[in-house]
C-alpha cells in the first residue's frame, strides 16, 4: 500500500474550499451489510461490484480535459469517491463493525481488507499519521509542480494497531514528513 501525502495548504482562501470538499467526500455513509461468517469471500465480491459500478460511473462522466481542467473531472471523482466510501463501509459492515462507522475505523478495516486481498492500494491524503499508518511507502510530494519531495519506506510490522502511533520508529517517520513540512514552509510554529 502507498499514501502520497501533500503540503498543507496553511490558512490560504483555497484551504477552506478544499477542507470543505474533503469533508464532502469524506462523509462516512451507513450500510445494511450483516457480519458474515466468511467476510473475505464477502468483500471480493463487494468489491468486484464497486468496480464495476466505478467504471461504469467513469465511464459515463468522462469528459475531455479543458480550459477549466478539474471542474471537467470533479463531478467523476467525486461520484467515484462515494462509490468507495460506501465499499468500505460495506467491508466493514461484513467484518461486524456495525457501530458508528469512525474514519478510524475505516482505516483499520481498509487494512484488514488490504491484507486479506494483498491488493496494491495507491491512497492519497493530507494525514502524516494517516499515511505512515496505512502504507509501506510513503511519498510526498511537492505542490505546483508536483515533484517527489521524499519517498519514505515504512518499516514497520502488520498489521499494525493505533498504539503503534506511540512507537518511536512511527514518531521517527512523522518527524521526517514533518521536516520536509517544515524546510519548505509549510508546517510553521505560530
Amino acid at each position: 500500500m502507498t499514501a502520497i501525502t501533500t503540503r498543507n495548504m496553511g490558512e490560504k482562501p483555497g484551504h477552506r474550499v478544499a477542507q470543505t470538499i474533503l469533508n464532502f467526500i469524506g462523509h462516512i455513509p451507513g450500510t445494511a451489510e450483516k457480519k458474515s461468517v466468511d467476510p473475505a469471500q464477502r468483500a471480493r465480491v463487494i468489491a468486484r461490484s464497486a468496480a464495476k459500478k466505478a467504471a461504469l460511473t467513469a465511464g459515463s462522466l468522462a469528459l475531455p480535459p479543458g480550459p477549466l481542467g478539474w471542474l471537467t473531472v470533479l463531478p467523476e471523482l467525486v461520484a467515484v469517491w462515494k462509490l468507495q466510501a460506501q465499499m468500505v463501509a460495506d467491508i466493514a459492515g461484513i467484518y461486524g463493525n456495525k457501530a458508528e462507522l469512525t474514519r478510524e475505523q475505516m482505516i483499520m478495516d481498509l487494512q484488514a481488507m488490504w491484507l486479506s486481498e494483498g491488493n496494491t492500494v495507491l491512497f492519497i491524503t493530507h494525514g502524516i499519521e494517516e499515511a505512515i499508518f496505512l502504507a509501506d511507502r510513503v511519498i510526498v510530494m511537492s505542490p505546483r509542480p508536483g515533484r517527489v519531495d521524499l519517498s519514505l519506506k515504512v518499516e514497520i510490522e502488520r498489521p499494525r494497531r493505533w498504539k503503534d502511533h506511540g512507537d518511536p520508529h512511527f514518531l521517527d517517520y512523522v518527524v521526517q514528513v514533518r521536516e520536509i513540512f517544515e524546510a519548505k514552509g509549510v508546517l510553521t510554529e505560530r
